[in-house]
């Protein structure tokens, strides 16, 4: 497995806390309060596993410096990784997946099922049994309003399962990647054109035609015949949920735990084992505000027309962290990384020791990496830093303004690939698509400056 497929695993496994999805009502039967206090139990043992994975995770790299730590996380970590994984919370996969299948007339049904696609995801679990569960799910929840909760899962290419592909490093993920779209627009377009419930499916024309947009990202920027085509559809998609919107708001639903899933989070940090300081505790993440499904489409819609791949960066000005006006324009001739950010999101940081990685790789070349901070205060990202090296340009913009708001940013890490000509040839890369990108586009860049 290559190294940026390691980060990968770590940064979904840390997002198994957090899950799009609530369970359908409970009844008041006997035999549901049954099967509730089995899962509940079942979410107890999984979480208690997974809390003590992370604990003896973190003990790996008790003691060491900064600069070992590194070289564990590129090095030591994937093997760890690799024979440590099955005792976490995906040891209880089999026994989420059974539940599930046995109890699809019961609302624990969907609980099960869903945790079962939670604690599998980033892992090898073989794609076909992720297939299976997705068509259980889609057999029996298809027009329950909470379904419309696993297709924002499907939509962000999450707990789909991918087979994984043949041969490691970048290229062999990058060749595997039209397997993988056909298998997301598959799901989500069957849901489009089946379900009759309305919130599944303006859920799923979102999800499906944020998605067209976004794999934009991952097609040959000179094929502009295949690429309008799918943004044609993209558009389509985003514009019936915009006039659907017009005759009856529908809400987004987004990040709410089902109870049994809170039962996992608390068992798991219980168990974690972590120490917090006021330093290195995540900062209160600010409150958004749920957008409804046609203010979201509306935002969607001018991403793809505005910064989107093909496009160029528009003008922008903003301020580093000693309040001195940064302008983009000045990275005119080099590849950049621009990485918006916060310190209170998880998935931002475990993205730094690969950024480091490429910082190093590619130093007194072309390249350039941008942070631009969301955080509530300039003083939280100063502070961040006393205990956390990035060495890379940074600017603060804050959440909804300045450079956030002007690119329309609505989730972290967010991160955009620009050329050297300020022309945006991949968004929210993984670190596979990364490193099979940045070679050529550094070397072109070196080429255009002779």
């Amino acid at each position: 497995m290559a190294m940026g497929k390691f980060f990968q695993n770590t940064l979904i496994l840390m997002c198994l806390f957090v899950v799009m999805a609530c369970s359908p009502k409970q009844d008041n039967s006997q035999n549901n309060t049954q099967s509730v206090s089995e899962i509940t139990r079942l979410a107890q043992d999984a979480g208690k596993a997974q809390g003590i994975f992370w604990r003896d995770m973190q003990s790996q790299t008790d003691g060491m410096s900064d600069e070992k730590r590194m070289a564990w996380g590129s090095e030591g970590f994937g093997v760890w990784y690799e024979q440590n994984v099955g005792r976490s919370s995906l040891a209880y996969f089999n026994d989420f997946y059974n539940y599930g299948k046995a109890n699809l007339s019961n609302s624990t049904g969907f609980d099960a099922l869903l945790l079962a696609l939670e604690v599998s995801a980033g892992t090898d679990t073989d794609y076909k049994i992720i297939q299976n569960i997705h068509e259980l799910l889609y057999e029996n929840y298809l027009n329950t309003p909470e379904y419309a909760n696993i297709l924002q899962s499907i939509s962000s290419n999450q707990l789909v399962g991918h087979k994984p592909p043949e041969g490691e490093g970048a290229e062999a993920w990058v060749q595997a990647r039209p397997a993988r779209y056909k298998r997301v627009v598959k799901l989500l377009d069957r849901v489009v054109n089946t379900a009759t419930d309305p919130t599944v499916k303006n859920h799923a024309m979102l999800g499906l035609g944020d998605y067209l947009g976004r794999s934009v990202s991952y097609m040959d920027i000179n094929d502009t015949q295949a690429i309008n085509k799918r943004r044609k559809r993209a558009e389509s998609l985003l514009n019936e949920v915009i006039e659907n919107g017009k005759k009856s708001k529908i809400p987004l639903l987004l990040n709410r735990d089902i109870p049994i899933l809170a039962v996992y989070n608390k068992y798991s940090e219980a168990e974690s084992g972590a120490e917090t300081t006021a330093k290195n505790q995540p900062k209160e993440r600010p409150e958004i505000q749920t957008p409804t499904l046609d203010e979201l489409a509306k935002k969607m819609l001018y991403n793809f027309k505005n910064l989107s791949v093909g496009k160029s960066v528009p003008v922008t000005i903003g301020v580093d962290l000693d309040g001195n006006k940064q302008d983009f324009s000045q990275y005119k001739g080099r590849v950049v990384l621009v990485d918006f950010w916060a310190t209170w999101c998880g998935p931002c940081i475990i993205k730094f020791p690969h950024m480091r990685e490429l910082k190093e790789k590619y130093k007194n070349r072309p390249f350039e990496i941008l942070g631009i901070s969301a955080d509530n205060a300039i003083a939280d990202v100063t502070e961040f830093l006393e205990d956390e090296n990035l060495p890379w340009d940074l600017w603060y913009s804050g959440k909804e303004k300045g450079v956030v708001k002007q690119w329309n940013i609505n989730g972290f890490p967010t991160v955009f690939l620009v050329n050297h000509n300020g022309v945006i040839v991949s968004k929210n890369p993984s670190d596979e698509q990364l490193e099979a990108m940045l070679t050529g586009l550094v070397y072109e860049a070196e080429q255009a400056k002779k």
